[in-house]
Order: C-alpha cells, then sequence, then structure tokens
C-alpha cells in the first residue's frame, strides 16, 4: 500500500534568475548550434550585425567549455574574506575568555587576601634610578578595598598590608 510515487525531478540550470537579454542570446546560439536557424538568421533575431552575433557565439562557447573544463569543489569555499571574519571572531572571542580568566585569577587573589600585582610597564624598570641618581623605592601593594572593609569590621590589619595612613583615614571615617 505505496502511496503514489513521485517523479524525480531533473535538475535544471539555474537560468530563470539570468538577464532575459543573455537568455534571447544564449537561445539563439544553441538555436544556431542545434541547426533550427542559421547564424545570419540568429543575428537579425537578435538585433547585431553577424561579426556582433560570432563574437556573442565564441564567448558562448568559450564560457561552455570553461564551464565543463574542472569541476568544482564541493562544500563552502574558503575566501580571502570569510578567512578574515572568522580569525576577526576567533579573537574577539579569545578576548572575552582572556578578561573572564584575568577577572577569575583577581577573584582568586582577592578572596584569599592577597595583594594584586602591578600591570607590567613596558621599557621601565622598578629599580631604574631617577634623573638625581637615587633609586627609586618598591611600593608595597595593598589592596586597600581589603583595608577599609577589615577597618570597617573593626579588625587590625597587618602592616605589611597597608600603610599607616590608609588604615588611619579608613578609621577616622568610621
Amino acid at each position: 500500500m505505496a502511496g503514489p510515487r513521485k517523479k524525480r525531478q531533473v535538475p535544471t540550470p539555474a537560468i530563470a534568475h539570468a538577464d532575459p537579454e543573455a537568455r534571447r542570446r544564449a537561445a539563439a546560439v544553441f538555436e544556431v548550434m542545434g541547426g533550427l536557424r542559421t547564424a545570419p538568421e540568429a543575428a537579425k533575431a537578435l538585433g547585431v550585425s553577424l561579426p556582433r552575433y560570432y563574437s556573442i557565439e565564441k564567448r558562448a562557447l568559450e564560457g561552455l567549455v570553461s564551464a565543463c573544463a574542472a569541476p568544482r569543489r564541493k562544500g563552502r569555499q574558503r575566501t580571502p574574506e570569510k578567512e578574515m571574519d572568522s580569525l576577526r571572531g576567533q579573537i574577539r572571542r579569545l578576548e572575552r575568555e582572556a578578561s573572564q580568566n584575568l577577572a577569575l585569577a583577581r577573584a582568586a587573589r582577592w578572596t584569599g587576601g592577597l595583594a594584586i600585582p602591578a600591570p607590567a610597564v613596558k621599557g621601565k624598570e622598578s629599580t631604574k634610578a631617577k634623573e638625581d641618581g637615587k633609586k627609586r623605592r618598591k611600593r608595597r601593594p595593598a589592596a586597600r578595598a581589603l583595608v577599609v572593609a577589615e577597618a570597617l569590621r573593626g579588625v587590625e590589619p597587618s602592616p605589611a598590608q597597608a600603610p599607616p595612613s590608609m588604615l588611619e583615614a579608613a578609621v577616622a571615617s568610621s
């Protein structure tokens, strides 16, 4: 009890979207090649001179031969524009991942009570001498928010964690 079989459709070339003038010229060329018309009749039907018809026929045959020459590759074709778009998307994704990982690392340091290291400055050394010949003093890293939070809770922070001026300012404001 199988239903009625559908006829298998024969694939037709995608000529429906072609320019009507191009379709007229192609039909005339095929009619000449098929023997329905002569070349002068086709030239007259197209409204062109005989040499112009022959140049149209030549271009049509070149296009036919080039289309038959090499089989097309299957699937999507990689173009430089598509490759650039893909790489830009990958860069955006990696930048998002990097910022998420930095945020997670900051949160882990923060909850562990560790000081956040200062970002590295290119071209400058921390031990570089000033113009007057004195060495720079190393900055003691301090998580200011932790110092203030401990001061507000009433917990005395360790002296290594914050300079006394920040602690005094936090206690004075409460």
